[in-house]
């Protein structure tokens, strides 16, 4: 259990992804952060039929891996993917800022369904 690496505690920086610091393309690399804060402002905005997946600890692969590995069940909600999230957050979002449709997106996959889904949610369609 020695090669377990804990889980850090939620205001621990560490948990915070960084792009490198060496991008050229922009020396401030505030706005590509992934923190604890952007995301409980996402769940504001992201239709509440995306929120609150199940999670359920799967036994067997507990006791193969040696730690906790859990099963997040994403087939509950309209589209049936975890992508439905980041679409209707994308959607919401594009609509405060005055957005009105059309919008378009190069997917026939998950992501394409969500776009579609969001866009008619909020009134894109």
């Amino acid at each position: 259990m020695e090669d377990v690496t804990p889980i850090l505690a939620p205001d621990d920086p560490r948990r915070q992804i960084r792009c490198p610091k060496d991008d050229a393309r922009d020396p401030d690399l505030t706005g590509h952060r992934l923190s604890l804060a952007r995301i409980a402002e996402a769940a504001q905005s992201i239709t509440p039929a995306f929120l609150g997946s199940p999670q359920l600890r799967c036994g067997p692969l507990s006791e193969l891996a040696g730690c906790d590995v859990t099963w997040k069940i994403e087939t509950i909600n309209p589209i049936r993917s975890f992508k439905g999230r980041g679409a209707d957050y994308f959607v919401a979002k594009a609509v405060e800022a005055g957005e009105r449709g059309p919008l378009a997106c190069a997917s026939a996959g998950n992501f394409g369904h969500a776009m579609a889904y969001a866009c008619r949610a909020r009134g894109l369609a």
